[in-house]
């Protein structure tokens, strides 16, 4: 078989796939397997042995059929795909397997345009964790579950590096929070972070790195000016496999429902995941064999919910206190 896996945007997300890729690889050593991906999250399957390729794609030329990508069509054309997995539920992708010659195309029936798959399964989204929903499609062509989590892969080289990075700010061991999250309400509050910051410094002899995007960087600033001055920000400074680096070498991560929690978890590193608007049982970490603590507050909201702007000031994060995010940490350090 010759098979390709249509992927998604988030890099959580794509983190998720890698439990799909891995079982579809074991269920048939001799398959040829890629994914298309868009290019923010190719640099996450990097050394992916699983994978025996991978075609970054520009999801900007989803937005109207001016911006449809021949090559694309003429590239996957060339591949001569027997199977594409459609984990992103997108017309243009459809069409790309269609005119790409992709014989069966399997997905989900959850819009309009699954009259471009030649198989469809019934939508399981938001019923079960987003990396069985995922793999499921896999069960058209009969992969087994291997009962193993989720995969990242990090060169010894990248390592050292950012083992230099560490040394030059004289840091040892460190607690790794990312503050940073792809939707405003699954935020934590800035003035949380500084006042845990300071209770985890007073308490425990580490030290505490603050990541993010470029879009948190303002915020890290704020963090910084109220947190103990032994804090470190490299909000914005890093690139995507730097923060995969550091992550590995972290003593823990704390993080809200975010990429760097899935990837603190297939690390299998200790880890406090902060949650509110989503729900951890959906997208939480997927069969995480490191200490895991995952803190949410019950509140009579209804979750998951996808309400950027909120009614009630996003009190699901605010609920979460930084004492109890203490707590957690000193149980998983222990």
């Amino acid at each position: 078989m010759r098979i390709l896996i249509v992927n998604v945007n988030w890099i959580g997300d794509i983190l998720f796939s890698t439990f799909l890729i891995r079982c579809i690889k074991k269920s048939f050593p001799n398959s040829y397997l890629l994914t298309l991906v868009p290019e923010n999250g190719a640099k996450l399957l990097e050394g992916n042995p699983y994978l025996d390729g991978i075609i970054e794609f520009d999801p900007f030329s989803e937005r109207g059929f001016t911006g449809f990508d021949i090559s694309l069509i003429r590239k996957l054309r060339s591949y001569n795909f027997s199977h594409s997995l459609h984990l992103h539920r997108s017309l243009s992708r459809k069409c790309y397997a269609y005119f790409g010659g992709i014989k069966n195309r399997i997905g989900y029936n959850e819009k309009l345009n699954s009259f471009l798959l030649t198989q469809s399964l019934t939508s399981q989204r938001d019923r079960v964790h987003r990396a069985l929903y995922y793999f499921n499609l896999g069960s058209v062509i009969n992969i087994a579950d291997d009962s193993n989590g989720l995969d990242i892969f990090i060169r010894d080289e990248e390592l050292e590096r950012a083992r230099e990075v560490l040394a030059s700010h004289k840091i040892d061991r460190f607690c790794l929070m990312h503050i940073g999250a792809n939707w405003q309400a699954k935020r934590w509050p800035f003035d949380y972070y500084s006042e845990l910051i300071n209770l985890i410094i007073n308490k425990y002899n580490i030290k505490v790195l603050l990541t993010g995007t470029g879009q948190d960087v303002q915020g890290a600033d704020y963090i910084v000016a109220h947190s103990n001055p032994e804090v470190l920000s490299l909000a914005g400074k890093t690139t995507l496999r730097e923060l995969i680096s550091l992550i590995k070498l972290s003593q823990v991560s704390i993080t809200v429902d975010s990429a760097p929690l899935h990837i603190a978890a297939a690390f299998k590193k200790p880890l406090i995941g902060i949650f509110g608007p989503t729900d951890d049982k959906l997208t939480g970490p997927f069969r995480p064999e490191g200490k895991t603590i995952i803190l949410k507050e019950n509140i009579d909201c209804s979750i998951p919910c996808y309400k950027d702007i909120c009614p009630y000031d996003y009190i699901c994060m605010r609920k979460v206190k930084p004492q109890s995010v203490l707590n957690a940490v000193g149980k998983v350090l222990r």
